[in-house]
């Protein structure tokens, strides 16, 4: 029977950084939370545009990321 070795310190490490993103992840939604009854009011914001609003930041999130460290 075979065994099979684990480098303990690389799963260990690629777990923080899954959970680190899991992390940053919600709270960039608690952040458009916060600002959401504000934005409401200014612009007069129904549900579908609250949740366009929300849904940007994290898209707007991902092709910031994406531009920044791809090219």
């Amino acid at each position: 029977m075979k065994q099979s070795s684990f480098n303990s310190s690389y799963i260990l490490g690629i777990s923080f950084i899954s959970a680190l993103g899991g992390y940053l992840f919600g709270f960039d939604f608690a952040v458009i939370a916060g600002a959401l009854p504000f934005l409401q009011q200014q612009f007069g914001l129904d549900a579908y545009w609250e949740g366009f609003a929300t849904g940007s930041l994290a898209l707007g999130a991902i092709v910031g990321y994406s531009r920044r460290y791809n090219g």
